[in-house]
């Protein structure tokens, strides 16, 4: 059986606001006949896409803070040349 769009919304909040596991959603909610594993398999999905959504987020909003390279005075811009002493 899988989950309705009121259900994937019920488990999200639960689970972020107050902290439901699977195991104790089965017990709260024994009418809806969830099971352990499709609960988990949603919880890890739904995170794991929210995990990367903020990742990305976060590259850009560290490539957007980014000062771009400005050469001090006297230095060229572009490759160095390597001193050797």
């Amino acid at each position: 059986m899988g989950l309705s769009k009121e259900d994937r919304i019920l488990i999200k909040n639960l689970y972020e606001l107050k902290g439901y596991g699977a195991r104790r959603l089965v017990k709260e909610f024994p009418a809806k006949e969830w099971k352990r594993t499709t609960l988990n398999d949603f919880v890890n999905d739904f995170f794991d896409n929210a995990l990367a959504h903020r990742a990305h987020a976060m590259v850009e909003f560290l490539l957007r803070k980014t000062p771009a390279f400005i050469p001090l005075a006297g230095q060229q811009p572009g490759p160095q040349p390597l001193l050797v002493a």
